[in-house]
């Protein structure tokens, strides 16, 4: 199979994991890792594969979220396949049948706000046990994959697929790399993809989290009653937003995941966890 551009794989090896940055092209860190990660492993014998990719290279070069459309809501492929129209839907066909071939996905990203670094996955199989491979504060589990992430086509795909996605913290901050590179490693090591060498760092006990809900902008009059913030803590009673049609009153003590700047209707403004 002929490599898509800034898709680079290492070994040759039965077990096969991704490990993704630059899906959004102005979150850099991933990137780093991933450019970091190229250079570590020249040379060395790999007992499985990996593959190292650059998500939206364009996008990446232009340090853009992306070019024409956010090329993590597109792994439905529910757009023409035979005449994709945008970059980033000839980018998603590109990058399919590297990723289906995958048992595992790290999918690095960072958080257009201020926010600890964090890992999202779907909940069970070996992924808790890597999620653990990153020093983190939080570790919040969903029921069900985003299905038009990249993560959520991995953990779809035809070889039982497990995918996570960690936020390395707030975009403009670059401390993490070294970090988040050693933990990357870690979980090459884990798999038995790559025999390191490197010892586990120390790292957080990190607290588990489940969402619950996502909130959707129901009209275009929806507003957020106050400023939130990843993983703001706020009381069952709050009415945290307002619309037209109604309000959203907390029935359940929460914390805030992904906040939105940007309200369209139809689209999630905010998800909820416990």
């Amino acid at each position: 199979m002929k490599l898509p551009e800034q898709v680079y794989q290492f070994g040759f090896g039965a077990r096969k994991v991704a490990i993704v940055g630059g899906v959004h092209g102005d979150e850099k860190v991933g990137v780093l890792v991933v450019e970091k990660l190229r250079t570590y492993l020249e040379g060395k014998t790999l007992t499985g594969t990996a593959f190292l990719i650059i998500g939206n290279p364009r996008a990446v070069e232009l340090n853009k979220r992306f070019v024409d459309e956010d090329l993590n809501r597109l792994f439905h492929f529910e757009f023409d396949t035979k005449n994709p129209q945008t970059l980033e839907q000839k980018r998603a066909l590109e990058l399919a049948p590297v990723l289906e071939q995958c048992h595992f996905g790290v999918d690095l990203h960072s958080t257009i706000k201020p926010s600890v670094p964090f890992v999202y996955t779907k909940a069970g199989g070996e992924r808790m046990k890597l999620a653990r491979c990153f020093d983190v504060e939080y570790i919040v589990t969903t029921g069900t994959p985003t299905l038009n992430c990249l993560d959520g086509f991995i953990d779809r795909n035809p070889v039982d697929g497990q995918a996570f996605t960690v936020e390395t913290g707030w975009h403009k901050d670059l401390e993490k790399v070294d970090g988040i590179f050693a933990s990357v490693v870690e979980i090459l090591n884990t798999l038995e993809v790559l025999e390191s060498g490197v010892p586990p760092g120390k790292r957080k006990k990190p607290q588990e989290l489940t969402t619950y809900l996502r909130v959707i902008v129901d009209h275009p009059s929806f507003r957020f009653t106050q400023e939130l913030a990843n993983f703001q803590r706020l009381p069952a009673g709050t009415v945290i937003a307002k619309s037209d049609l109604k309000e959203f009153r907390l029935d359940r003590d929460s914390v805030v995941l992904f906040p939105k700047s940007l309200l369209e209707v139809g689209k999630p403004a905010v998800t909820l966890a416990e």
